[in-house]
């Protein structure tokens, strides 16, 4: 039961430095292409720290989510048709992916094909 719990710690423990690795590699990255805002103070630990606080966090601050909307996304308008017409028009001229006809021809082999379980038992049939 412990190495249960052994082996836990050391995955979360991997986890965690594979995730600090990506973030200090992404700020690097981001920090060579020139991207504006990313200073060298926040780097590192303390810099994945607050960001895996924040990604973590259940109550966002109204002021956040403001900050992050763009725009707003306009609905596609409502067509209105009937049932007939939308199977008109989704109808597929081309065979099925799985054949009725070739499924009752692979069951009907496998079917000629089983033996009895016992010498004296004899299958069913159909």
């Amino acid at each position: 039961m412990v190495w249960m719990f052994v082996w836990l710690g050391l995955t979360l423990g991997v986890a965690a430095v594979v995730f600090l690795f990506a973030s200090v590699v992404a700020r690097s990255d981001a920090q060579s292409s020139g991207v504006p805002g990313d200073r060298p103070d926040e780097q590192g630990l303390r810099a994945w720290w607050r960001d895996f606080r924040s990604g973590v966090r259940l109550r966002r601050r109204r002021g956040a989510l403001e900050a992050h909307h763009v725009g707003t996304v306009r609905m596609p308008r409502p067509v209105d048709t009937s049932m007939d017409d939308f199977f008109t028009a989704t109808e597929v001229t081309s065979n099925a992916y799985v054949d009725a006809e070739e499924l009752t021809d692979v069951l009907h082999r496998a079917r000629e094909r089983v033996r009895p379980l016992h010498p004296g038992e004899r299958t069913p049939e159909a």
